[in-house]
C-alpha cells in the first residue's frame, strides 16, 4: 500500500516517538552528479524525494554538484549518508533552508572521502554527525546542530576537516576530534569569521597513540557547557607520538568549564581570550601565550599545572584574585610578560613537588603555600608576603621581603644569583626576612638608603634576617655610603643577622664603640664561624670569623681613645673574658690556639 509523504511522516513519528518502535526508513539515493532541486523527483531513486522520517537520503556519486532548497524550506529525514563525491547543499537566495535529520549523518563510507558544503542551509542532526577520515564539511553562513559530533583523524592523503565560516547557532554536542589517525594528517575543526558555537564534552586526540587533532578559533567564539569535560591530548608514554592542540587567535574567545591538557596536548592563546569557569588542568601538557592575550579565571576557578606541565605567559601577566586558585605541582610556570608578572591578590597559590616559577612574583594578598618536602624555585624577582607552609623557598633572583609580621613557613635559600633587598627606615624598622625554618644566605645583599632627613649614626642597628637558624654568607654587600669615621658592620648569629652603624675603631673593636674590651669578645663569640663581607668580628679581613680575629682582639685589648682601666679593673675584666667562654663550654683561643677547659 502506498501512502502520501505526509502520512508516511506521521507513521514514522508514531513509531519512534509514541510507540517506541524503530522506524523502517526507506533509502532514497541521488542519481547523478549534476545540480538539481532537492524536491525534484527525477533526481532521486524511486522518483521520490526524501522528506519524511520514514525516508533516508544517500549520496553516492562522484563529482561536484549542487543540491538546492527553496528559500525558507524545512525538510526532515531519518538518516543522511554521503558516501563520496562533493555535494553542496544550498538554499536559493534569499533566506535559509533547514534539513533535519532524526537519526545520524555520516560523511564518508569505506574509502570514500566526500567534500560537503552547506551554504545558507542549516543542518540539524538529532543523533551523531560523523566525518570519516579524509572527509570534509564546510558550513558557510549556515547553522549546524548535532547530538554528538565526531571528526575522524587524518589519513595519508588528507586531513579530516570541519570548517565553520560565519556560522551561527552551532551546537556540536559532545565533540570528538581524531579518536584515531596517524602522525601525518590531522582531524581539524576550524571556527572562523564570527562563528558562534558551543560544545558539551570535548576530546581531541585523547585516545589513539598517533592521533593528531586540532581545534582553532579565529575571530569566533566557542563555549563549553556547564558540566562538560574536555580532554586535550593524552598521557605520554612509550610509542605515544600524537598531538592534540587548541589554538585561539586574535578575536577568538574560548570559554572552558572543565578541561585537562595532557602530555601530548597544548592550548595556545595567541592574541585571543580564554575563560576558565571551573578548572583548567595542565597535566604534563602545555598552555602558552606567545603574544599579548587574556586568561580569565572565574570565581572559585582553578588553574592547575601538574606532572611536568608548563604554562607560559610571554607578553601578559597573570592575576590570582579573590577566591581563585593556582596550583603548581612538579611543574613550571613562566610569567614573563606584562609589567607585574604573577600577582597574588586575594587568591591562593599552592606549590608542591619540585616546581619552578619564573618571572616576577608579587604576593599582595591571599596566600602562597609551599607543601611539605617540596621545593619552590623562584627564578624571577619576588616581593610581598612570604610563602606559608613547611617547604623550601629557593630564590635565584631578587627577594624583597614584606617585613615584620610575615614569615616564611619553612626554609629559605638564597642561591648564588639571588639578591636580598632590604630597606632601612629612620625608626629602625626594616622589611626583615623572617623564616620559621633555616635561612641559607648567598648571593648579594642590597641595602636601600635611609629615608627622610635621618643621617645614620654610630649605634644604629637594623635586623635584616631572623630565623630558627642562619648559615652561609652573602658574596657581596651593596650599601649606601656613610659619613667619615663610620662603617657598616654585619653581626651574624645563629638566629639573627643585624646590620649596624659602627665607628671606624682599632682592630678588635667588634661592636664599633671605639673600645677594645669585653663587649667585643661577646660579639666575636656569638658570630664565630660566620663569613661574608662587612662581618663585624672580622679583624683580619679574611671574610671569616675565626681564631685569627680572636688573636687580633687579644693583641689590641685595652686600646681606646679614652683612659685604659686600672690594673685591678683590667685584671677583673680579663678574668671575666677567660672564664666566660670556659663557663659556656666553648674553646678559648689564645694567639690562634684553642685552650680547652
Amino acid at each position: 500500500m502506498q501512502f502520501s509523504p505526509r502520512v508516511r511522516g506521521l507513521l514514522a513519528w508514531l513509531a519512534v516517538g509514541y510507540l517506541g518502535l524503530p522506524a523502517l526508513a526507506q533509502t532514497r539515493s541521488w542519481v547523478a552528479s549534476s545540480d538539481g532541486q532537492w524536491d525534484d523527483p527525477s533526481r532521486w531513486s524511486a522518483a521520490d524525494p526524501p522528506d519524511t522520517l520514514a525516508e533516508s537520503a544517500r549520496f553516492d556519486v562522484f563529482g561536484a554538484y549542487g543540491v538546492y532548497f527553496p528559500p525558507g524550506a524545512e525538510r526532515q529525514i531519518d538518516d543522511l549518508t554521503v558516501v563520496r563525491g562533493d555535494p553542496s547543499f544550498r538554499a536559493l537566495s534569499p533566506g535559509e533552508a533547514t534539513l533535519r535529520v532524526a537519526g545520524d549523518a555520516v560523511l564518508g563510507v569505506g574509502q570514500g572521502t566526500p567534500q560537503v558544503r552547506l551554504v545558507r542551509t542549516r543542518l540539524e542532526v538529532a543523533g551523531e554527525l560523523s566525518l570519516a577520515p579524509g572527509s570534509r564539511l564546510e558550513v558557510d553562513q549556515s547553522g549546524l546542530a548535532a547530538g554528538a559530533t565526531r571528526v575522524g583523524g587524518g589519513v595519508l592523503a588528507s586531513s579530516t576537516t570541519l570548517r565553520l565560516l560565519a556560522a551561527s547557532g552551532v551546537a556540536l554536542g559532545d565533540l570528538t576530534i581524531a579518536e584515531s589517525g596517524n602522525n601525518d594528517r590531522a582531524g581539524v575543526v576550524n571556527l572562523e569569521l564570527g562563528t558562534s558555537a558551543e560544545v558539551a564534552a570535548l576530546r581531541i586526540a585523547s585516545d589513539a597513540p598517533e592521533a593528531v587533532g586540532e581545534l582553532s578559533i579565529a575571530g569566533s567564539t566557542l563555549r563549553q557547557l556547564d558540566g562538560g569535560v574536555a580532554h586535550i591530548g593524552r598521557e605520554g608514554g612509550l610509542g605515544v607520538t600524537g598531538n592534540g592542540s587548541v589554538a585561539v587567535f586574535s578575536g577568538g574567545e574560548l570559554s572552558l568549564y572543565d578541561a585537562t591538557v595532557s602530555a601530548t596536548g597544548s592550548l595556545v592563546n595567541s592574541g585571543g581570550s580564554v575563560e576558565v569557569r571551573y578548572r583548567l588542568a595542565i597535566v604534563g601538557g602545555r598552555y602558552a601565550e606567545p603574544t599579548a592575550a587574556t586568561l580569565t579565571l572565574g570565581p572559585n576557578a582553578e588553574l592547575a599545572i601538574e606532572a611536568g606541565g608548563e604554562a607560559s605567559f610571554a607578553q601578559s601577566g597573570l592575576t590570582i584574585s579573590d577566591s581563585r586558585l593556582l596550583t603548581v605541582s612538579d611543574a613550571r610556570l613562566a610569567v614573563n610578560g606584562g609589567l607585574v608578572g604573577l600577582v597574588v591578590s586575594g587568591g591562593a597559590v599552592s606549590i608542591a613537588g619540585d616546581s619552578t616559577l619564573s618571572g616576577p612574583v608579587h604576593v599582595r594578598g591571599g596566600g602562597l603555600t609551599i607543601a611539605e618536602s617540596s621545593v619552590a624555585r623562584f627564578t624571577g624577582d619576588y616581593s610581598g608576603r612570604p610563602a606559608m607552609g613547611p617547604g623550601l623557598a629557593l630564590f635565584e633572583a631578587g627577594l624583597t621581603p614584606a617585613g615584620v609580621g610575615f614569615a616564611f613557613g619553612g626554609d629559605v635559600e638564597l642561591a648564588d644569583a639571588a639578591r636580598l633587598a632590604v630597606s632601612l627606615h629612620p625608626d629602625g624598622w626594616t622589611n626583615t626576612l623572617l623564616a620559621d625554618g633555616t635561612v641559607a644566605l648567598g648571593g648579594a645583599l642590597a641595602i636601600e638608603p635611609l629615608g627622610g632627613e635621618h643621617t645614620p649614626a654610630a649605634g644604629d642597628a637594623f635586623e635584616l634576617v631572623r630565623a630558627s637558624n642562619i648559615n652561609g654568607a652573602f658574596a657581596s654587600v651593596d650599601a649606601p655610603a656613610l659619613a667619615d669615621g663610620l662603617e657598616w658592620r654585619i653581626e651574624q648569629r645563629p638566629g639573627s643577622l643585624v646590620l649596624r652603624v659602627a665607628e671606624d675603631g682599632p682592630p678588635g673593636d667588634f661592636n664599633g664603640d671605639g673600645l677594645v674590651d669585653a663587649a667585643d669578645y661577646t660579639v666575636w663569640r656569638d658570630t664565630l664561624g660566620s663569613s661574608g663581607p662587612l662581618t663585624a668580628a672580622d679583624a683580619d679581613d679574611d671574610a671569616f670569623v675565626g681564631p685569627g680575629d680572636y688573636s687580633a682582639w687579644a693583641a689590641a685589648y685595652g686600646q681606646s681613645p679614652v683612659a685604659v682601666p686600672e690594673s685591678g679593673a683590667g685584671s677583673l675584666a680579663i678574668a671575666a673574658l677567660v672564664l666566660a667562654p670556659l663557663a659556656r663550654g666553648l674553646p678559648l683561643f689564645v694567639a690562634g690556639f684553642p685552650l680547652r677547659s
